[in-house]
C-alpha cells in the first residue's frame, strides 16, 4: 500500500524538481500523495509529461526496495525520528537515508544525541589533526555525538578519534548509500555503523558523485549540529562553506587558530578575525556555550562581524551571479539571507558560497542579524 513516505520519496526523484519546487508543491498541496493524485486526476500541470510523475513513482518503488533488501532506513521529514534541529532549517532535505544497526526510532540511536560538527580541509597538518584528536577525547564523556562528512583529512580523523574514544558519530556523504566515496574510508564507514553510529543522506541510490553535492551535504552537517567547529581549512574550502551555513543557521561557530603563513589556517584564522567564529582552544570553550540538549542549539550572542578590506567598485573576477547579488545588497543595504533566498532563488549552499567570496572581495560584510551589508 502506497503511504506517504512513498510519495515524498516519489517528489523527491520528480526530474527537474528541486529542493524549492519540492517545498513549494507540498505548501500548495498540503501533502505529496495529495500532489500526485491531483496531478492524476486533473493531468493539467505544465510537467512537459506525465510520464515523469510515473517514472518517479517507479522508482520509489525502486528505492523502497534496495532500501529494505540492505537495511537502510528512510526518516521523512514529518517523522518523530527525523532530528529537530535538522528540520527546523529552512532547506531541511524531505527525507534522510540512514544506514545504521538500529532504526532512527531506537532510543539510543546516534540521531538521538545532541551532535557537535567537525570539519576541515582534506590536506590536514600535523597539527590540525592533533587538534581534533584531542578535542573528541576532551569530549568523550559529554552525551553527544559528532558529525562530520567522511573526506579524508580532518573529517576522517574526527571520525577516527570518535571511534577511538567511545563516541557515537555520523558520516553525512553526498550520494546514494550503496558505495561510499572516497573508497579509502569504505572501512571508516562500516566501523562507525558497527560501533552505533550512522552514514546518512539525502541522495538516492545510483546518484552521481558530483562536486555539486557536497554543499548539500555541508547543509546537513551544519543542520544537525548544536556547534560546529573548523579545525583546519584554507579560505576557499568546503570547510568554510559550511561554517557559513552554520552562521545562517544561528548555530555556535568555532575554530582553532592557525599559523598566519599556513594556506589550510587562513580559513579558520578568516573566521576568528571577523568574528564569525570563536577562538577554540579546549573543549571547555565549548562546555561553556553548549548546554548539550538534543533539539535545542546552542545559546549564545552573535557578535558583529569585522569590515574586510575595501574596494570602490566590484572586482572583475565576479561572476555574473555574484555581481547580481551584491545589486540586491547594495539596494537593501542590508539586506538578510531570507530575503537574498527568496529573490534569487538559489540553494542555500550556493548562496552562502558567493557571499564568502564577496566578502572575501572586500564587497560586503556581515552584521548582527545574519545579514550583509554593501560596503
Amino acid at each position: 500500500m502506497k503511504d506517504d513516505l512513498f510519495y515524498t520519496l516519489a517528489l523527491t526523484l520528480v526530474p527537474g524538481f528541486g529542493l524549492k519546487h519540492q517545498y513549494d508543491i507540498l505548501k500548495h498541496f498540503t501533502s505529496a500523495q495529495a500532489f500526485f493524485e491531483t496531478a492524476t486526476r486533473q493531468r493539467r500541470l505544465n510537467l512537459g509529461a506525465d510520464d515523469a510523475l510515473t517514472q518517479a513513482q517507479r522508482r520509489a518503488e525502486a528505492e523502497l526496495e534496495t532500501a529494505a533488501r540492505n537495511g537502510w532506513h528512510i526518516c521523512p521529514l514529518n517523522s518523530p525520528d527525523y532530528p529537530p534541529l535538522l528540520r527546523d532549517c529552512p532547506d531541511a532535505p524531505l527525507l534522510l537515508f540512514v544506514r545504521s544497526l538500529q532504526p532512527p526510532a531506537a532510543p539510543d540511536h546516534a540521531l538521538k544525541r545532541p551532535a557537535l560538527g567537525i570539519v576541515g580541509t582534506r590536506n590536514a597538518s600535523h597539527y590540525g589533526l592533533s587538534q581534533t584528536d584531542r578535542l573528541v577525547a576532551e569530549l568523550s564523556s559529554e552525551p553527544i555525538c559528532t558529525v562530520s562528512g567522511l573526506a579524508l583529512g580532518i573529517d576522517a580523523q574526527a571520525h577516527r578519534s570518535s571511534l577511538n574514544y567511545g563516541l557515537p558519530t555520523i558520516a553525512v556523504v553526498g550520494h546514494g548509500l550503496e558505495q561510499i566515496y572516497p573508497a579509502a574510508n569504505g572501512q571508516l564507514a562500516q566501523e562507525i555503523i558497527d560501533q552505533g553510529g550512522a552514514v546518512i543522506t539525502e541522495m538516492p541510490s545510483g546518484t552521481q558523485i558530483t562536486g555539486g553535492l557536497f554543499p548539500r551535504r555541508n547543509r546537513i552537517i551544519a543542520g544537525l549540529s548544536q556547534a560546529v567547529v573548523v579545525a583546519e581549512a584554507s579560505i576557499k574550502g568546503g570547510a568554510l562553506i559550511t561554517a557559513r551555513i552554520a552562521h545562517s543557521y544561528n548555530r555556535s561557530l568555532f575554530a582553532f587558530p592557525g599559523k598566519n603563513d599556513m594556506t589550510y589556517s587562513k580559513g579558520c584564522n578568516f573566521l576568528i578575525k571577523t568574528q564569525m567564529a570563536q577562538l577554540l582552544e579546549t573543549a571547555d570553550d565549548l562546555r561553556a556555550e553548549t548546554a548539550w540538549t538534543w533539539g535545542e542549539p546552542a545559546k549564545h550572542k552573535r557578535k558583529a562581524a569585522k569590515p574586510t578590506a575595501r574596494t570602490s567598485a566590484p572586482p572583475a573576477h565576479l561572476d555574473e551571479a555574484q555581481r547580481a547579488l551584491l545589486q540586491i545588497i547594495q539596494r537593501e543595504n542590508p539586506a538578510d539571507i531570507e530575503q537574498l533566498t527568496a529573490e534569487t532563488g538559489r540553494p542555500l549552499p550556493d548562496l552562502l558560497s558567493d557571499l564568502l567570496t564577496l566578502e572575501l572581495s572586500g564587497c560586503i560584510r556581515t552584521v548582527p542579524g545574519n545579514r550583509y551589508e554593501a560596503v
